[in-house]
């Protein structure tokens, strides 16, 4: 997330490694997926096997969780539901991210500038240059449904 330092804290529960330990403690939500972040590790902890015991305790019943799930057969109807339960997910996910604020995640875009790009109103009131495109904010357009 910032230029400065290197990734150095993985997001639970998506594994993904994009902040470094200070940016890390701001987010609530990661960007890449957008899913609401549980708890983090920290690199020293993945790379070096240095666990504290909170972390320890979160990740045991989630492998005991996949290793019931491993060891009950599936039928081809229920991978083929499975299959497609996990496309109309992917879907609505990317329905999420086209509809919702780039900055804060959590509420709808109703703010529009003119070079195009949206955000909601609370966080286009604060911005002074476009988050996607970094062009300076003119004119904003506000959007009613």
């Amino acid at each position: 997330m910032c230029s400065q330092r290197k990734a150095s804290v993985m997001y639970k529960p998506c594994g993904h490694l994009i902040a470094c330990e200070e940016c890390a403690r701001l987010m609530e939500k990661c960007f890449v997926c957008r899913v609401t972040i549980d708890s983090t590790v920290s690199f020293v902890e993945l790379c070096c096997g240095i666990n504290d015991n909170t972390s320890l305790k979160s990740e045991v019943p989630s492998a005991t969780t996949a290793a019931a799930a491993a060891a009950t057969p599936m039928s081809s109807n229920e991978v083929s539901d499975t299959l497609a339960l996990a496309r109309l997910q992917q879907q609505l996910q990317e329905i999420r991210e086209q509809v919702h604020c780039p900055i804060c995640m959590d509420r709808l875009k109703n703010m529009v500038f003119l070079c195009g790009h949206g955000v909601c109103q609370n966080c286009g009131d604060r911005v002074q240059e476009c988050p996607i495109c970094r062009k300076p904010i003119e004119k904003s357009i506000i959007l009613y449904t």
